[in-house]
């Protein structure tokens, strides 16, 4: 079996949703994580404004990546909510928010 090359350090780094994902989860639904004594940032905290910001935040990573020379694939995050095929896995964000396990108390 041939192992695929996975790239460097910095192209994993570029790889990572999470910076991505979880400062407008939390800085735009600090209102609500207040107020709810739990709140399911994947499911409840996911609407379009945030979305949207998502999208843009996603742009710059791809394009960060692709002007320091990193191809494909960069995972873009639209495709977490709006395909089945991510890089966690078939319909991750279905079974992510089925789990329930993100249904929980934050505290700022």
């Amino acid at each position: 079996m041939r192992s695929r090359r996975s790239g460097d350090a910095l192209s994993g780094a570029l790889m990572n949703a999470g910076p991505i994902i979880h400062p407008p989860f939390i800085l735009m639904n600090a209102g609500p994580i207040e107020h709810f004594e739990q709140w399911d940032i994947h499911n409840e905290g996911t609407q379009s404004s945030i979305r949207r910001v998502h999208t843009a935040l996603d742009n710059e990573r791809i394009a960060i990546r692709e002007a320091l020379g990193y191809g494909a694939p960069h995972f873009p995050l639209v495709d977490h909510y709006e395909t089945s095929n991510w890089m966690y896995g078939n319909l991750a964000h279905d079974k992510l928010v089925g789990s329930g396990d993100w249904h929980e108390h934050l505290d700022l």
